[in-house]
């Protein structure tokens, strides 16, 4: 589906609601700008969610698997599609599990939870195909999993990396049927990123071991190098999500040119932010107009997740939320120097803090699915709520892009017309020439 989905199809449902070295030190540095963003409430999903995955999948926005209320495994997905959301049945339950949009433009599956109340881990993987809405189960996993992280490779092949309460290590998906190991990991972790790089290898980092806890020393392993420490992690590390990301949405480089670059927000133990630029083997703090806020006019922000990166315009978002309800994405137009920060805000969406799973749709706008609220029973009561944050307006559907189509049409019409015309007259002359037979004559 082109991209101009989002702007036809949410056209009908839109319901505005108002509205190398240390950084900075946020305390003393000017506030970066502060901008209201434009909230929409959409149609809920069909089944109230969490710890699901969600991406654009075939132009249409969709979400996979989750845990529902009671902390229940949902083995079911949905998609968006003219104003309204669309379950299906998945082949098997991915809460906390994996997802990546292949070249092919399937999406691979994987992993997760095995029981409900997020208890044992899964082996089992299957294929989404967004033409025909349908999954596939075909194959199992290396080593179970659940909150690991996946990249795709230039030859086609997945690596998946990353556990929760269990043995970590790197394994690969050939891109066909099979899961085999491909090495050890110096240290196990939760949620890595995986980062490409120019020379085909892949760079696996996290801030966090395989129980949540953050690591004393933070080494970045190597697919095909030897582990290395980077000086930018003495002082930062990387945030801490709780929700499943996909790797590719914090890339800002260039594949068709060699350059390989992504953002990553991290964080010190005094509390300050700032974005580190990966390029290559290269850690490196971007240089930012401003200090990352920590806090706003209404209270602290708690930012949850990667970077999302619009590369049509240059420009990243990280989202957050405070005690007010309020959601926050702090937009990073990466491609100045230094980059320019601007912090957007909405009205309370909800009525205390919540956190939920973005995706960046076609049209460079934020969807928020499913929400949930940090506390010890926030598994158990997720919710279905649905917003679009509107930073860009969706182009409507103009005259340019009917005019041929409906001037097609009636050059068509036209033609045929004048096919029968002509056709009519041909005939009608033929029978104007044509010999009448004589009568015979009686006889006398």
């Amino acid at each position: 589906m082109p991209h101009r989905f989002m702007s036809i199809l949410l056209l009908p449902v839109l319901f505005p609601v108002l509205l190398q070295g240390s950084a900075p030190t946020q305390a003393d540095a000017p506030g970066c700008p502060l901008r209201p963003v434009e909230a929409v409430r959409l149609p809920d999903l069909n089944i109230a969610r969490s710890g699901h995955s969600a991406l654009m999948a075939g132009g249409e926005p969709t979400v996979f698997g989750g845990h529902t209320s009671g902390f229940v495994l949902t083995p079911t997905a949905e998609y968006f599609s003219n104003g309204t959301w669309h379950t299906l049945d998945m082949i098997y339950a991915h809460d906390g599990g994996f997802s990546v949009q292949l070249r092919s433009g399937q999406i691979l599956i994987g992993g997760g939870y095995k029981d409900n109340l997020g208890i044992s881990h899964s082996y089992e993987a299957e294929l989404y195909n967004p033409g025909t809405h349908t999954f596939t189960g075909f194959g199992c996993l290396d080593r179970k999993r659940a909150s690991s992280t996946t990249v795709e490779l230039a030859d086609g092949q997945v690596l998946i990396a990353g556990n929760w309460y269990a043995d970590d290590g790197m394994e690969l998906y050939d891109g066909h049927y099979t899961f085999s190991p491909l090495k050890g990991t110096v240290q196990s972790r939760y949620l890595p990123h995986l980062f490409r790089t120019d020379g085909g290898d892949v760079l696996v980092v996290g801030g966090y071991d395989n129980r949540g806890e953050a690591l004393d020393t933070i080494l970045v392993d190597r697919m095909t190098g030897e582990p290395f420490s980077s000086p930018v992690f003495s002082h930062w590390r990387p945030l801490h999500y709780d929700i499943p990301f996909h790797n590719a949405e914090s890339f800002t480089g260039d594949e068709t040119r060699g350059v390989f670059s992504y953002l990553l927000p991290v964080k010190n133990d005094s509390g300050q932010m700032a974005i580190v630029q990966v390029h290559d083997t290269v850690f490196s703090l971007l240089p930012t107009d401003f200090p990352v806020p920590v806090a706003s006019p209404w209270g602290d922000i708690q930012w949850y997740s990667p970077v999302y990166t619009d590369r049509q315009r240059q420009r990243g978002y990280i989202t957050g939320c405070d005690a007010t309800g309020r959601q926050y994405a702090l937009s990073i137009d990466y491609a100045q120097t230094p980059a320019r920060l601007t912090l957007h805000h909405t009205p309370p969406l909800t009525d205390s803090k919540a956190l939920t799973t973005p995706m960046l749709t076609d049209d460079g706008n934020l969807m928020l699915t499913g929400f949930k609220f940090p506390g010890p029973t926030f598994n158990f009561f997720p919710s279905p709520q649905v917003w679009l944050l509107q930073f860009n307006s969706p182009a409507p559907a103009s005259s340019h892009s009917r005019l041929p189509w409906l001037w097609i049409l009636v050059t068509l019409v036209l033609l045929a017309l004048l096919a029968a015309l002509l056709l009519r007259g041909t005939v009608a002359r033929r029978l104007r020439g044509s010999p009448h037979p004589q009568k015979r004559r009686k006889a006398d």
